[in-house]
């Protein structure tokens, strides 16, 4: 496996869209979502914090669903203990200003983009799952990932009707901070090189689909079950973000996701090799999870979550074979039956 990504292929083949695999993306022009954006970080840190208990009160009245889940998934509080609630908000406001005012304030990226793109996601979203819970209210906010020991790592909260994105992730992969050591310690070089606002529907799209949308079928314990849940998950993804190239979808990069292509088979090998049928957890933690490469390979330039992406090239060539089902048809159909009927066999 020393050569698994020695190969190198041209880079067009990276961004390819996912339908422009010949998948029919569904009309989605009558759906009406519309969704309001607060950037909630600027609007805390413009408060005057010397009559902290007005303040808090103007806020629940003004920006009540999204203050109500900021203070309970953000500041960990309770909202309904006032007391302790201004004391926290204080402590937060006063402890992150500093940093907020000289450090994240002056560089942060427009997101004038966010309002269209998260009502395009969650059309998709009503489409393919009408009766799943539509959060319309989304929120920018900012809290010291360093001081919090890296709490709410993806920078994703989900409350009832509410997203919120923490800016501190969503900077800019060139953002100075993400190379200094103190924290690369909690938030390591191939996670921040994706701390970008390029990323910030995909995040919320994943946490979604992982927390509501689609949870890997219980009794699916072996790596090929496991693979194959998963990529489940990445083709829900994709058919959210039908616009979204696969670096998105994914999180590889460029030329990870060259090497996935060109090495296809000899990683579905390696996946063979290692017993398809295993429960050890540590053969599946070789293939699934976010790491700095592939332990299953043994090769540094092999991204982690190799086994999901060959979950979805597996789900991806079931889903061609029979054309007709849908999304939710393919959800249910159970990891075994996927296997079988999709005649997988890269090359």
């Amino acid at each position: 496996m020393r050569t698994f990504f020695l190969s190198f292929v041209l880079s067009v083949l990276l961004f390819f869209v996912s339908c422009n695999n010949g998948c029919k993306t569904p009309s989605v022009a009558n759906i009406n979502i519309s969704v309001n954006i607060t950037e909630f970080n600027k609007i805390l840190f413009a408060l005057d914090t010397n009559n902290i208990a007005a303040a808090v009160a103007k806020l629940q009245k003004e920006h009540g669903v999204v203050f109500k889940d900021y203070a309970t998934f953000v500041c960990r509080s309770n909202i309904a203990d006032t007391a302790k609630l201004n004391m926290d908000m204080y402590a937060h406001l006063s402890g992150d200003r500093v940093i907020y005012d000289s450090a994240i304030n002056p560089y942060l990226p427009n997101i004038s983009f966010l309002k269209n793109n998260v009502e395009q996601a969650l059309k998709y979203q009503k489409y393919y799952f009408p009766n799943a819970n539509m959060r319309t209210e989304i929120y920018t906010y900012y809290f010291d990932p360093i001081a919090n020991n890296g709490t709410n790592f993806k920078g994703i909260t989900l409350g009832e009707k509410s997203v919120g994105f923490g800016m501190q992730f969503y900077m800019g992969s060139n953002f100075s901070w993400y190379a200094d050591k103190e924290f690369a310690d909690i938030a390591p070089t191939y996670r921040s090189l994706r701390f970008s606002t390029a990323y910030m529907v995909s995040d919320m799209v994943q946490k979604t689909i992982e927390n509501e949308l689609y949870k890997p079928a219980k009794g699916k314990n072996n790596l090929i079950d496991q693979i194959i849940e998963r990529g489940k998950q990445w083709y829900i993804k994709k058919k959210l973000l039908p616009t979204a190239p696969d670096s998105i979808i994914t999180g590889f990069t460029q030329y990870q996701l060259a090497g996935c292509k060109n090495q296809e088979g000899l990683i579905w090998k390696t996946v063979l090799t290692q017993d398809a049928n295993s429960n050890d957890p540590e053969t599946i933690r070789g293939f699934l999870g976010e790491a700095p490469y592939s332990t299953a390979t043994g090769n540094v330039e092999s991204p982690g979550n190799i086994g999901q992406w060959i979950g979805l090239q597996i789900v991806e060539a079931f889903a061609a074979n029979y054309n007709t089902l849908s999304l939710n048809a393919i959800l249910k159909t159970d990891s075994q039956d996927i296997l079988d009927k999709a005649k997988y066999r890269p090359k």
